[in-house]
């Protein structure tokens, strides 16, 4: 029988693992990296700055430093900030969007480009619909799919159909005029495309 508690912690170990080796070539013991970024973050103006880079700085009591984010139950790394006598707990992609990235649109959600959570450089964050998150943690194996699965978005044939009749920037058989007849998100159809996902689907 599945246990969820079982589930999660090993789920939670095998993300330390993973953190452990992404952190011991991620610098964040270096102060200043040539092409990291800094800016206030939004609510937080003269408390801390959040980079380009992922990295948290805190000015907290006129004590300069860089947090040590953890990592929590699902993968994520996360910072305490303090203002007003209390502690905040905030997701580091979530800071680093909210800080660099505009948001015209409102989308309501952040994804990771390479299914890495940890992985909060600027570079590798988007923001998304609820729906696009959905199908990217999907088509990067976050969560269980696949052309066996009866939960599988695509057949075989639809895979093969989508990568045989896209044409760029049509208006019948272009990314958004295939992600409407899919009814998917048009970054689901460029990876198909782009063999990103799918790849054994010949």
């Amino acid at each position: 029988m599945w246990d969820k508690k079982v589930w999660l912690k090993a789920r939670y170990e095998k993300a330390k693992k993973d953190y452990a080796t992404f952190i011991s070539l991620y610098p964040f013991e270096i102060e200043t990296l040539e092409t990291e970024i800094w800016k206030w973050i939004k609510n937080y103006e003269g408390l801390y700055m959040e980079s380009t880079f992922g990295r948290t700085k805190s000015f907290y009591k006129g004590k300069i430093k860089i947090l040590k984010p953890q990592l929590n139950i699902h993968g994520y790394l996360t910072v305490h900030l303090f203002k007003n006598g209390k502690y905040k707990v905030h997701s580091v992609h979530t800071l680093v969007a909210n800080t660099f990235i505009p948001n015209p649109d409102n989308l309501p959600e952040v994804n990771h480009y390479d299914g890495i959570k940890f992985n909060c450089h600027i570079s590798n964050l988007e923001r998304v619909t609820t729906l696009e998150n959905i199908e990217h943690s999907i088509s990067t194996g976050l969560r269980k799919t696949g052309i066996e699965s009866s939960r599988a978005k695509f057949t075989k044939e639809q895979i093969l159909e989508i990568r045989t009749t896209f044409i760029s920037s049509d208006e019948e058989y272009g990314i958004r005029a295939l992600a409407r007849k899919y009814n998917v998100g048009r970054t689901t159809i460029k990876r198909i495309i782009n063999r990103e996902v799918y790849k054994s689907v010949e």
